[in-house]
């Protein structure tokens, strides 16, 4: 849990008045054109995992020599 409070970059856990913000700005006048979306309350938490996420699953680069053909190629240019 401490470590996912590190990663939210709000610094803090969530509390139950941080949804009780959120609902009473959904049923005030104020929201009357929002409809159908999700709204994430979490400090931002859900896209540093995500970030995190998407490096761990991305494949490291390899690096590759030109061919023969490629440096044909260029030089036919």
């Amino acid at each position: 849990m401490e470590a996912q409070r590190r990663m939210t970059p709000a610094g803090r856990y969530g509390v139950p008045e941080d949804i009780a913000e959120v609902a009473k700005f959904l049923i005030s006048d104020a929201a009357e054109f929002i409809t159908g979306t999700d709204i994430m309350v979490d400090g931002g938490l859900f896209s540093q995992i995500m970030k995190a996420t998407d490096k761990k699953e991305q494949p490291a680069k390899k690096e590759t020599k030109p061919t023969t053909e490629d440096t044909k190629n260029t030089k036919s240019k």
